[in-house]
């Protein structure tokens, strides 16, 4: 049993490492650099995104939160009109 898993296990970590994207290692120095200074300039806009999107979040929980309070308030109203409907019937 425990070969089996293990055999299941490497077999998933070589279609893994075969499906994965292709590197190039680059060893010259001037590629390395350019390739840094490209990811330097990506990483502002990304920044941006995580910001934004934190916001959104919060802005989202917020007004999810509101809408529950209301929910119940809703609820309760109808449950005190329904309550008082069956008394007076």
């Amino acid at each position: 049993m425990t070969n089996r898993m293990t055999e299941a296990g490497s077999q998933a970590k070589r279609i893994a490492v075969d499906r994965g994207p292709r590197l190039d290692l680059v060893t010259d120095p001037g590629e390395l650099i350019d390739r840094i200074r490209k990811l330097r300039a990506l990483l502002p806009a990304f920044a941006q995104e995580t910001a934004t999107a934190r916001r959104e979040a919060a802005r989202l929980r917020s007004q999810n939160a509101a809408l529950q309070r209301r929910l119940v308030e809703l609820e309760t109203r109808s449950a005190i009109t329904r309550d008082l409907t069956r008394r007076n019937a």
